[in-house]
């Protein structure tokens, strides 16, 4: 497992879902979607929700998505 924590473009579905996700340059579509929660954070500290999503996509990821809408590329799973 790798802790990467960086932003990522992510294209989604007509339901909000991640879809595909470019990574090093390369679109990498979803094959499948793992795992889904949200994570509240240090909401004392004004952290915001984070949404969580594990997916497939040539490979384990974690990918999270803030209130605003953008995405990060957090975990890749080896």
């Amino acid at each position: 497992m790798r802790r990467l924590s960086h932003p990522i473009t992510v294209r989604l579905d007509s339901a909000g879902a991640p879809r595909a996700m470019r990574l090093n340059g390369v679109w990498r579509p979803v094959e499948q979607i793992v795992d889904q929660w949200v994570e509240t954070g240090c909401w004392w500290d004004g952290e915001p929700t984070r949404c969580f999503w594990r997916v497939a996509a040539d490979g384990l990821f974690d990918l999270s998505v803030d209130p605003q809408g953008q995405w990060r590329l957090e975990l890749a799973w080896d």
